[in-house]
């Protein structure tokens, strides 16, 4: 991959980051129910989003065509790589964008209805220009599949904000470092921290329930503990499973977990700075032990992450 690329490409992850951070830091103490618009909140949350939002897109768009010609805009098939794992990386991202967008404009006291409807917009929205980026990359262009993956991640915030007015299922992601990285580190990541955002073989992605939620009012199970589903993949050093195959010998394949999760937004403390601390955490599944099945067979993971 062309190091201009990678660059954009870490910084588009990274900034989304720190929107989740920003938000979650903004909204950990406050719930959507509000009915009136706080205007010293409100301006502060657009201003500093505005801001930081308009200069990273800038610069992501001066690094993304550097040294590279510009072509018309086009859509690109990529639905077939990575066994679809990057597709829930788009998901992922805009469920955890819109989810603290909710809340955010809650805090400012927009009403529960449009904090729904324009907080769960807010991850469609914000990935929309690197799919236009994207489109305008001789290398590669705008996804189909990526924008569906960006609507689904807010369509998940939106169903549960209007259903339940909480988040019952969160998607959360874990990682771990794998050998492949090592075999192509200018697609898979050269480090940990390019490892975290460019090796799918490391990544999970889980679907987070609560079980307190689901179950009658009366029930003595914690609030704080979840039951996740999480899939992932491997033996992935190419993009396209024939391609990889061909080239390595490598067969990649799907995997599906079961384990048990921890939502810290549910766990009772007072302390206020604890409060953000675990909010943020909650984008992250816990390592814990998780079974394991994929085409080989059931594997039981003592510690996975």
């Amino acid at each position: 991959m062309n190091p201009v690329f990678t660059s954009a490409i870490r910084t588009i992850l990274m900034m989304h980051i720190c929107l989740i951070c920003m938000f979650r830091l903004c909204h950990a103490q406050h719930t959507i129910d509000t009915s009136r618009i706080i205007k010293k909140r409100f301006i502060s949350m657009c201003a500093t989003t505005g801001v930081a939002y308009t200069a990273a897109m800038i610069g992501l768009g001066t690094v993304w065509y550097k040294g590279e010609p510009k072509t018309r805009f086009h859509f690109f098939n990529d639905n077939d790589q990575w066994l679809q794992m990057d597709k829930y990386g788009h998901m992922a991202t805009a469920f955890q964008e819109s989810k603290t967008a909710i809340s955010l404009l809650g805090w400012s006291g927009v009403s529960r209805k449009k904090s729904i409807i324009y907080g769960s917009l807010a991850g469609f929205l914000f990935q929309a220009p690197i799919e236009i980026f994207d489109g305008f990359s001789p290398s590669y262009g705008a996804s189909y599949g990526d924008f569906l993956a960006n609507a689904a991640g807010g369509g998940l915030a939106f169903a549960q904000y209007m259903l339940w007015d909480e988040s019952r299922l969160n998607v959360k992601i874990s990682f771990h470092r794998t050998p492949f990285a090592r075999q192509r580190p200018k697609v898979l990541g050269g480090s940990l921290a390019e490892e975290f955002f460019k090796d799918y073989n490391g990544q999970t992605y889980w679907l987070s329930a609560n079980m307190k939620s689901f179950m009658p009012k009366k029930n003595k199970i914690p609030a704080w503990l979840n039951i996740s589903l999480g899939y992932g993949a491997e033996n992935m050093i190419y993009a396209r499973t024939a391609q990889n195959f061909d080239s390595t010998g490598l067969q990649a394949y799907r995997q599906w977990y079961v384990s048990l999760d921890v939502d810290f937004e549910r766990i009772p403390v007072k302390n206020k700075f604890l409060k953000i601390l675990l909010s943020v955490a909650n984008t992250f599944k816990i390592p814990f032990p998780a079974v394991e099945f994929n085409r080989h067979g059931i594997v039981f993971r003592h510690l996975y992450f």
